[in-house]
């Protein structure tokens, strides 16, 4: 039976986590693919540039990684101090330089006046303020999985 992650993740004993990511039908991630002679060591820059800019807006640390041809693993720390001194207003600034946000998220961030009716459903989603999750490693590995740079998309889930 799955799980869901908030019942995985604690941060009290375990703020380290392995994470690794497979392609499959002989999709190549890196270095030179044997079957069509195509060279794609290009792409470890940019896996190690864009867990860099990841690392940086989120509250985790990359203790460290590795990138093979067809998969990658990740050891990420998760800074549960750093990340309770963030406001409210620097957790959306940081979500929303990577997506767009929902209409209600972008209303918040030019400080128009919201009604309650309006800050509450989008409080209890995981890409806003208040959420449980703002601190966890589900931030991190949803933006890992997006192609691009993820600016044109709206928040996951929404």
């Amino acid at each position: 039976m799955t799980l869901p992650r908030s019942t995985l993740v604690s941060l009290q004993t375990k703020p380290h986590y392995h994470c690794n990511g497979r392609f499959v039908r002989r999709a190549f991630l890196c270095g030179v693919d044997r079957y069509s002679g195509q060279s794609f060591k290009h792409r470890r820059g940019w896996i190690v540039d864009k867990l860099a800019e990841l690392s940086n807006l989120f509250a985790i640390d990359v203790a460290s990684y590795a990138v093979m041809s067809n998969h990658y693993h990740l050891v990420l720390k998760i800074n549960a101090d750093t990340a309770a001194e963030w406001s409210d207003r620097e957790v959306v600034e940081r979500w929303c330089s990577l997506f767009a946000g929902h209409t209600l998220v972008q209303r918040y961030r030019a400080r128009e006046s919201m009604s309650q009716a309006e800050l509450e459903p989008a409080r209890r989603h995981s890409c806003w303020i208040g959420s449980p999750g703002r601190n966890e490693r589900t931030w991190a590995l949803d933006c890992r999985r997006q192609g691009g740079n993820g600016r044109n998309s709206v928040c996951p889930g929404l």
